[in-house]
């Protein structure tokens, strides 16, 4: 039987060799010391992401773009929740540039294509991987996103109506918390034996 494992945004993360068996826990509190500026979550765990219950117990299925994996923690991106809850007052920004003009972008979720992000300024667009805005992020013009634009030059964070004050929890799939999972750049899985 093979090994579990989770593809994220094209690169394969297998699961590495068994440890004792001790289940983890299947929430964490998400606490203020967890979400950045950027409205993204970073929890220590290994554990698969299932989704975000809320205070008022509303179970939050995000897209897999939203959730990364890392060796030993879990990113989550909360911008499309603080967004839906009305939590943000202001959008983040991304800048651009080209030999001739520069341009201010803000995040524009209405338009967001399959593959990307969409961020508007009037009725120019362009579009980006991921929703949170950062200085040399790789933009698009179109939204299939082949067409290259350059790499951001500047941006901004959103800016929310209060700071998180806690209450949320991540809900992760119950595995064995000494489970971890690693990048498989081979693109092959090893297998487990039966015997």
């Amino acid at each position: 039987m093979a090994n579990p494992f989770i593809t994220q945004n094209g690169t394969v993360f297998s699961r590495n060799p068994d440890q004792a068996f001790v289940t983890g826990a299947a929430r964490v509190e998400i606490t203020s010391d967890m979400v950045g500026t950027n409205l993204v979550a970073t929890m220590v765990t290994s554990a698969p992401f299932d989704a975000v219950l809320d205070e008022q117990g509303t179970y939050w299925q995000l897209r897999d773009r939203d959730v990364v994996y890392g060796e030993h923690n879990v990113q989550i991106n909360l911008y499309s929740i603080y967004e839906i809850r009305n939590m943000i007052s202001a959008q983040a920004t991304i800048q651009i540039s080209d030999s001739t003009s520069s341009m201010t972008l803000t995040r524009y979720r209405e338009s967001d294509p399959i593959r990307g992000f969409a961020w508007r300024n009037g009725n120019a667009a362009v579009y980006t991987k991921t929703p949170v805005a950062a200085t040399g992020i790789a933009w698009y013009t179109d939204p299939q996103m082949t067409s290259s634009g350059g790499l951001t030059t500047s941006h901004s964070d959103p800016t929310v109506t209060s700071a998180y004050q806690g209450g949320w929890m991540g809900v992760f799939s119950v595995v064995p918390k000494q489970l971890s999972y690693t990048p498989v750049s081979s693109g092959t899985y090893s297998v487990q034996s039966t015997r």
